[in-house]
């Protein structure tokens, strides 16, 4: 992304098209994301689109040919806002900044 239009909320935008694609269209219950321990960024992200936090795998992945842990990130079809998470997405990325809630401390 252009970086003029970083932080604006396009991001998780796009994301929740992706959720509400994969959890409405095609019928899936559950969607998970692996986040690398410490990935401040993807942790903001994961709950901003409303998923939480189940878990932490040892070992789970191999990143730089070192095993890393991960933590276990879900979302399911009932955590999904009535009306869709792109259209909740898209009124918080239109609403001022200065009324935006601003996300918990990770």
């Amino acid at each position: 992304m252009d970086s003029r239009w970083a932080r604006q909320g396009l991001s998780a935008v796009a994301a929740a098209m992706m959720v509400d694609y994969a959890l409405t269209d095609l019928g899936l219950h559950r969607l998970i994301a692996p986040i690398g321990v410490g990935n401040v960024a993807a942790r903001a992200g994961a709950r901003r689109l409303g998923m939480r936090l189940e878990g932490t795998m040892s070992g789970f992945l191999d990143v730089g040919g070192v095993r890393r842990d991960h933590e276990l990130w879900a979302l399911t079809s009932d955590g999904i806002p009535a009306g869709g998470l792109t259209a909740a997405m898209l009124r918080a990325a239109l609403e001022p900044r200065s009324t935006r809630p601003t996300p918990p401390d990770l």
